[in-house]
């Protein structure tokens, strides 16, 4: 199961570990969730989502920028643990015109 949730969802994350999830989207970086106090309050095994926020990144970066973001996730999430890394929400936009 997948656990969505807008916002920052940290205080009651201890609580959510004990639905036996095995995803939270998002981990929701401009709301001020950081993917080391989910992964310390949800573990390893959890696959975190999201990083990639659609309002403050992709709606006003231009390409060379969202590369340097999506690096920057990359860098910081890789060894956390199981991560995907789609937009923070579902609302779908186009990059590039």
């Amino acid at each position: 199961m997948i656990l969505h949730s807008d916002g920052d969802i940290t205080a009651i994350l201890a609580g959510v570990k004990q639905l036996y999830i095995s995803g939270l989207h998002p981990v929701q970086e401009p709301a001020g969730m950081s993917v080391a106090a989910a992964r310390e309050k949800l573990g390893k095994g959890v696959c975190l989502m999201g990083g990639l926020d659609v309002v403050s990144a992709l709606a006003g970066l231009n390409r060379h920028t969202i590369k340097e973001e999506v690096g920057r996730i990359f860098k910081e999430w890789k060894n956390s643990g199981a991560f995907f890394q789609p937009p923070t929400c579902s609302r779908m936009i186009p990059l590039w015109r």
